[in-house]
């Protein structure tokens, strides 16, 4: 039982972390941006990948 608690506090403790790690990242216009930028750069390149095997 008390593992199981020491646990799920563990557990906790990261979810804080990662929490309080994407606030600062989507609070920073900057950052966000850029972000956006990568993934529209990532779905651009799997949309010419894709239309080239159809097209081969």
């Amino acid at each position: 039982m008390e593992e199981n608690i020491k646990g799920i506090l563990e557990q906790k403790t990261e979810i804080e972390k990662t929490h309080n790690e994407y606030k600062k990242f989507t609070g920073n216009d900057k950052m966000r941006e850029l972000y956006e930028s990568m993934l529209k750069r990532k779905r651009d390149d799997q949309a010419i990948i894709e239309y080239a095997k159809q097209e081969a």
